[in-house]
């Protein structure tokens, strides 16, 4: 009964809920931008859910901060791949997981620089871009205990970091590798410390406000479940191609 439910469920988003869907999405690679192939591993996730319920789907990439805000006035359905924070959850509706990640500490190899524990952390710079969920790092700044620079761009904290101005870069070690190969010719002169500072979720979310947004989500959810039942997630996070 439960498989025929869910069946039931899916016919009917494709049914009710058919139309085009705008999102909004950022520079975030390999899981979203607008050169990648399909946008990213992360828009091809979102949009072959949302094509599979019956929407057309289209994607703008935006900076981070711009996208989340005109997505909360409504400019667009709902964006991604953001983690989930407390503030975050006051007006947004976040889906199931997408699929989970680490967030670790890029530094120049040869620093010194480790991390073993917070106090490892005291006095040191870290960046960390604008729009960005900054977990709890924000709670030790608010300790004293370290320095967050905030540039627009992930970019900048990787070349912050190679001109020595920042300590830390904090980031998963796919985005961060893949920075590091885009901008620099040495890559031997970076390195990432094997603890994770946090280990998070990627999410769509879509505001509170949205009309039928709250309904839309849970029949996308449905599909994200199964496909991640079924391999297909799995598959194209390990494909490599993005």
């Amino acid at each position: 009964m439960k498989k025929v439910g869910l069946l039931v469920l899916l016919v009917l988003s494709r049914t009710a809920f058919a139309d085009t869907l705008i999102l909004a999405s950022g520079e975030f690679p390999p899981f979203t931008g607008e050169s990648l192939p399909d946008g990213g591993v992360t828009s091809k996730i979102v949009s072959d859910a949302f094509r599979e319920m019956g929407h057309q789907v289209e994607t703008h990439f935006l900076p981070w901060r711009r996208g989340f805000v005109k997505t909360l006035e409504g400019d667009y359905f709902g964006t991604f791949a953001y983690s989930m924070n407390e503030q975050r959850k006051k007006d947004w509706h976040f889906s199931v997981p997408l699929y989970h990640l680490k967030e670790v500490f890029f530094v120049l190899k040869g620093s010194g620089v480790r991390y073993r524990s917070d106090n490892d952390l005291i006095g040191k710079i870290i960046c960390k871009p604008q729009g960005y969920n900054k977990f709890r790092l924000a709670q030790l700044v608010e300790q004293g205990m370290l320095y967050v620079e905030s540039p627009r761009k992930m970019k900048s904290c990787f070349s912050m970091l190679e001109r020595q101005r920042v300590n830390m870069v904090m980031t998963n070690p796919e985005t961060g590798w893949r920075f590091i190969r885009e901008l620099f010719e040495n890559q031997d002169d970076f390195n990432v410390l094997e603890k994770p500072f946090i280990e998070i979720t990627h999410h769509l979310i879509v505001p509170k406000s949205a009309v039928n947004g709250l309904s839309i989500l849970k029949q996308f959810n449905l599909v994200i479940l199964e496909h991640q039942r079924k391999g297909i997630i799995g598959r194209l996070l390990e494909g490599g191609v993005y």
